[in-house]
């Protein structure tokens, strides 16, 4: 059956060294009002160090978004109906890792639609839709629905039938970190009620990005690489549980994850021998790992991975996919909230454990020609040694790099994370629709390691 499919991503892109300079300095010309919220944690970077010369008589926030929630998001809106009040604020400039991105698209969207909140907290599903409506004034826009019991829809965005206003600040998002892609996303998440939830909506995708080196200088090449990791199974995910097969789709889709390999590789080989003396030495590779591997990453590849990373959210690699097609999200994203885990350090068994799941043919979880296709093109582009599993590869590859090992689960646990997922995605909602309690409780069985069998491991040892 041949379905219709749309895409888009209006989000200007700018890259480079001096692109937040750039695009400060564009609209302060323009005459907009800015406001700046900057993620606590980051506050010594060259980037924020540059943007306080610029800031005097500026409204400033500073957040810390680790573990936002939804009050935390009802105060960002508050915070920006009051400045908009008084100072008339137009112009919103953050700076952070993916949370403060997050919170500042959900923030600059509820201080224009009192209802917001209050859709984003309905319910019992993990996935909320916003309407093409929200934070717009004007225009007639038409919306399909996936309905979704017990929340509110997943919209198929359709063009307005008449041009419509925006009434959100214009946002520019400045990442200090790789791999969420929130800077060009229209998605955000939130923490709602000790669970996070995934919203969705044309209104949360940002005016400007800027791709910056100064914003992610310092960052550490272990969270570099995370994030590395993060683009590549955020491609590889919707490309091996979509079903249809697009030429256009996937060729994106597998060049840009041959390009993540690499850069990871790149970033975790060791770090070569010097030549020996030559009368006209080759210029050094910009791209080549620095001396102290595994510190900091140099400006050009942190500026690549940003690159790379912004490009999985707006490229065609994504267009016609499943919208549900990435299932290991769903229950890495739980995982990581009840072990207290970092989200690659819980996505890599799980997708390890859902990609054997499709290779054994079972297509819940996946479909085994594509999948042996997408691992086809991770193999070429990486070092030797992966293998031909995908399951067992994509763990090797993890080593590679320097993730580490997920924390053991005790019974309790395990059985709580299955709750979880089932209670977010499963039971009939659309993201887990035909996997049950006992599908996921199995699956981490296999995926992550016991409490007791890994303290008699160590003991061992």
């Amino acid at each position: 059956m041949n379905t219709v499919w749309q895409w888009s991503c209006p989000t200007r892109v700018v890259a480079g060294p001096g692109g937040l300079e750039h695009v400060v300095d564009e609209q302060r010309h323009a005459g907009r009002r800015i406001g700046v919220v900057v993620d606590a944690g980051v506050l010594a970077t060259p980037a924020v160090r540059w943007l306080r010369d610029q800031w005097t008589g500026w409204p400033v926030l500073t957040a810390e978004p680790v573990g936002a929630g939804i009050a935390d998001v009802a105060a960002l809106a508050g915070w920006l109906r009051d400045q908009t009040a008084r100072t008339g604020l137009d112009t919103v400039v953050a700076v952070g890792g993916g949370s403060l991105l997050d919170l500042v698209k959900l923030g600059s969207v509820a201080a224009v639609d009192d209802g917001v909140l209050a859709r984003v907290t309905a319910g019992r599903c993990g996935v909320v839709g916003l309407p093409p409506s929200v934070g717009r004034r004007g225009g007639r826009a038409t919306m399909g629905d996936r309905r979704i019991p017990g929340a509110a829809p997943v919209p198929v965005h359709t063009p307005d039938l008449v041009p419509a206003r925006s009434l959100v600040p214009m946002r520019v998002l400045v990442p200090t970190t790789t791999g969420t892609g929130s800077e060009v996303s229209a998605v955000a998440c939130v923490r709602v009620r000790g669970g996070h939830r995934l919203v969705i909506g044309e209104a949360l995708r940002p005016e400007v990005a800027v791709l910056d080196p100064a914003a992610t200088d310092g960052l550490p090449a272990s969270m570099l690489v995370e994030g590395v990791l993060e683009a590549l199974l955020r491609v590889l995910g919707p490309t091996v549980g979509s079903l249809a097969s697009r030429p256009v789709p996937d060729a994106a889709g597998l060049a840009l994850a041959g390009e993540l390999v690499r850069l990871g590789d790149r970033l975790c080989g060791p770090t070569p021998a010097p030549d020996p003396p030559a009368p006209d030495p080759p210029a050094p590779d910009p791209l080549a790992p620095d001396s102290a591997a595994r510190g900091a990453a140099g400006g050009a590849e942190r500026l690549l991975a940003a690159e790379l990373s912004a490009y999985t959210q707006a490229s065609w690699a994504m267009a016609g996919r499943d919208p549900f097609g990435g299932r290991a999200w769903y229950i890495a994203n739980e995982v990581s909230t009840v072990l207290g885990a970092r989200k690659m350090v819980a996505t890599v068994p799980v997708a390890a454990a859902v990609w054997a799941r499709a290779a054994a043919g079972d297509r819940r979880f996946g479909h085994s020609e594509r999948l042996a296709v997408a691992w086809d093109a991770v193999c070429r582009a990486a070092r030797p040694g992966l293998g031909d599993d995908p399951s067992a590869g994509l763990r090797r590859l993890a080593d590679r790099w320097g993730v580490a090992s997920c924390p053991p689960a005790t019974p309790a646990q395990l059985s709580a994370i299955a709750g979880r997922v089932v209670r977010a995605f499963g039971g009939g909602l659309p993201p887990l629709a035909s996997i049950t309690h006992a599908d996921v409780a199995a699956l981490l069985r296999e995926s992550l390691p016991a409490a007791a069998e890994h303290e008699l491991a160590v003991a061992a040892s």
